[in-house]
């Protein structure tokens, strides 16, 4: 069975996958907080488990690299460099921006994706759907001040009332539009199985578990 485990904990959701044979066969998203390295080993067993399965078993290793919480993206990636390296198995490094996308894909036009970066920032990026080949990026993925990300779209010309907004936490975000015109922020959760299907797309971007960055966008503070 050619499987793919995903790691995602670049959120306070923690969201684990598996995908085989071309489907997603289970997942596990549950939203442990801080709780994320004590309790990702204990719930990465038990679903291999549910499929009699082990992490020997696993032919790559996928994790989101960031954006997200510094400490989170900290606990990911050295679990899953830990698996990788220890079973001498690649890792697809996955945004974890463009896997809240890919979750939630079905609208026609420019999806906007935001997180919470602090400063006043947040981190965003826009896609838009692309047959088979996963999300395209139409809107560079970084930490914007609310208006830097504004003078984006009206480069691109994007009228902003006809992009789709999502976010996994809505009311930290929407506090940072003040003033002016704000987006309708649509409440989404982090998807374990979508983030390991997305990385059966990206599979021939798999790199040796030294190879792995984070991307932080920022300077790293803790949370």
């Amino acid at each position: 069975m050619d499987s793919i485990l995903s790691v995602d904990c670049c959120t306070e959701w923690t969201s684990i996958g598996l995908f085989a044979d071309g489907a997603v066969r289970g997942e596990v998203n549950l939203n442990v907080g801080r709780r994320q390295s004590t309790l990702l080993p204990l719930l990465v067993e038990r679903l291999l488990e549910t499929f009699s399965m082990t992490p020997r078993d696993i032919a790559l290793f996928a994790v989101t690299t960031g954006p997200g919480s510094f400490t989170g993206i900290k606990v990911g990636i050295a679990f899953a460099q830990f698996l990788a390296w220890g079973l001498a198995k690649r890792v697809v490094p996955i945004s974890s921006l463009e896997s809240l996308a890919f979750a939630h894909r079905g609208y026609l036009g420019t999806t906007m994706v935001l997180l919470k970066a602090g400063g006043g920032r947040l981190f965003a990026a826009g896609y838009r759907e692309s047959g088979e080949g996963g999300p395209q990026c139409v809107v560079p993925s970084k930490a914007y001040l609310p208006e830097e990300l504004f003078m984006a779209l009206d480069e691109r010309g994007e009228p902003r009332e006809s992009l789709r907004w999502i976010s996994p936490s809505p009311g930290a975000v929407a506090p940072l539009f003040r003033g002016g015109w704000a987006p309708l922020v649509q409440h989404v959760l982090p998807s374990g199985g979508r983030t390991a299907q997305l990385a059966g797309i990206r599979r021939t971007t798999a790199l040796a578990p030294r190879e792995l960055q984070a991307s932080y966008f920022k300077e790293p503070t803790i949370g």
